[in-house]
């Protein structure tokens, strides 16, 4: 007996695992709740499987994003922050001149 469990759903059923062999069991979240799939991986191998089940996914890895975003930000906060060290600096020299 197999049982699944994903945020609120659940899923229970059997699923049959023969010796000798290795099964990659996948659940997915659909509209209609969980699904499991038993996928058999290797029957009598002594080699053991190299790798992930192919479940032909289109929820794969997302490729990898820019950094361009980031170094913007960081450009912009250095600037922001040596504009208020020069303003801050300008307003204390107009302060000791005044007395």
């Amino acid at each position: 007996m197999v049982h699944a469990k994903g945020g609120s759903e659940t899923w229970s059923g059997r699923s049959k695992l023969t010796a000798g062999t290795i099964h990659t069991l996948v659940v997915l979240d659909s509209s209609n709740g969980l699904e499991v799939t038993d996928l058999m991986d290797a029957a009598g191998s002594i080699v053991m499987p190299n790798g992930g089940a192919a479940t032909a996914s289109r929820h794969g890895p997302a490729p990898a994003s820019s950094s361009l975003p980031w170094l913007a930000a960081v450009a912009a906060g250095a600037l922001l922050t040596l504009a208020g060290g020069y303003r801050l600096r300008r307003v204390r020299a107009v302060a000791r001149h005044a007395r």
